[in-house]
């Protein structure tokens, strides 16, 4: 397995590179009131609007330094990303902010590893591995948001003249 590393507050982290849509240079998000910190608005990518989370506020070391280094990481929500082939209407798309977006590695050169930790405040901080003299939690994209904040961003479509 293929991950792409990261920082966030100086700690290395990094999601598999199968969820990864695109990465994108750092764009400007239109802010939404009511939602937390973390989620910086809405920005348009590919005709569509995309919510961006600041994985930095998220992890509570403070807002992404705007560096060229750091970048938006477009991710498939609930699907993998398929190289060359078109994410289905359905998928839902998330964009992450993240400092120094610099590197893909291989998962297969972990020399140790400890399994998801589970924790109800941050349900997205996934294994913990060793690689390449560096310790590396994978993120669980798919558990990034809250439930209810996954339901606002994401509302369900029903056809048209149906309640």
């Amino acid at each position: 397995m293929q991950l792409l590393t990261f920082s966030i507050g100086g700690n290395p982290y990094a999601v598999e590179s199968r969820r990864i849509v695109e990465v994108l240079p750092l764009v400007t998000a239109r802010p939404l009131p009511h939602v937390p910190e973390h989620v910086r608005g809405l920005f348009t990518y590919r005709g569509g609007l995309v919510p961006l989370v600041d994985l930095g506020v998220l992890f509570g070391v403070g807002r992404a330094a705007e560096l060229l280094s750091t970048r938006v990481i477009v991710v498939s929500l609930g699907e993998m990303a398929r190289p060359g082939l078109p994410i289905s209407s359905d998928a839902r798309q998330l964009g992450l902010i993240a400092e120094h977006v610099v590197a893909i590695r291989s998962a297969e050169d972990a020399t140790a590893s400890i399994p998801s930790l589970e924790l109800a405040s941050a349900p997205y901080l996934g294994r913990v591995i060793r690689l390449g003299g560096e310790t590396v939690q994978v993120l669980d994209v798919d558990r990034l948001l809250s439930d209810d904040l996954r339901a606002g961003l994401y509302p369900a479509t029903t056809p048209e003249g149906t309640p």
